[in-house]
Formats: C-alpha cells, structure tokens, sequence
C-alpha cells in the first residue's frame, strides 16, 4: 500500500512518467487487480512504447485477465525489445506452460538460463517442466 501510494504521488508530480505507471501497475498486479494494473501498464507504453518491463507487466496482467493471444502479443513484445530479460524469459515460459506449450516453455527456460546460468527460477522451472513431461 505505501508503494502504491508513492507511485500516486509520483504521477501527481509527472503524470506521464512510465516508470510510475508500471510500478503502480506492478503494486495493483500484486493486489491481483488485474484490470487496473493493465491499465497502468498501458499508460507507461503510452508514453514510451520501447519499454520492455511495461509490456511484460502487461502480458502478465492479460493472462489473468484470460486475454491470452494479447498476453502472448505483449511477451514477446518485450523479448524483442529487450531479449536478455531473463524475468521475461522465465514469466513466458511460465504462461507457456499453463497453455500446454511445453516445447516452448522448455525453450524459453533454457534462453533465460543461456543468459543467466545461476537464475534460480529458471532452474527451477525447467526442473518442474522436465518433471511433468517424463510422468
């Protein structure tokens, strides 16, 4: 709630500022407002549409939202824009998964650990999907 509440005043400050919208719309997706943390995330790509973490947030947001062709849309929009995120990487691969696209869930655990050998929740994701697809 106080980091919901600074990023408001920050927006009081400069209403356009992409790194508050997304921040606020990261606190609201915490809360599991969804709808309200699109929204934000919207508003930052508004404004500077190059911005990677924004259309990850929002991918995330759409997928629980249930709009999962945009969520897929906004995913890799954000690998393109920056394909070293390994946050992405993993979060897609999660989505992936949840579709039933294990091939490519595997793909993208293993491109976040090609740049981040020791991130641990890609190790661990790939640990669980190699898991469930040898059951």
């Amino acid at each position: 709630d106080s980091a919901m509440a600074a990023f408001k005043r920050a927006l009081k400050l400069s209403p356009n500022h992409p790194n508050a919208h997304s921040g606020l719309g990261w606190m609201l997706s915490r809360k599991g407002n969804w709808k309200e943390a699109s929204e934000e995330q919207r508003k930052a790509i508004k404004v500077y549409p190059d911005f990677a973490p924004a259309h990850r947030r929002l991918a995330s947001a759409l997928a629980n939202l249930g709009d999962l062709d945009s969520a897929d849309r906004e995913f890799n929009q954000a690998l393109k824009l920056n394909p070293r995120d390994v946050t992405a990487h993993v979060e897609y691969a999660e989505f992936l998964k949840r579709q039933g696209k294990l091939p490519e869930a595997l793909a993208q655990y293993k491109k976040a650990l090609n740049i981040n050998p020791d991130s641990k929740p890609a190790r661990d994701g790939l640990a669980s999907l190699t898991k469930a697809t040898v059951k």
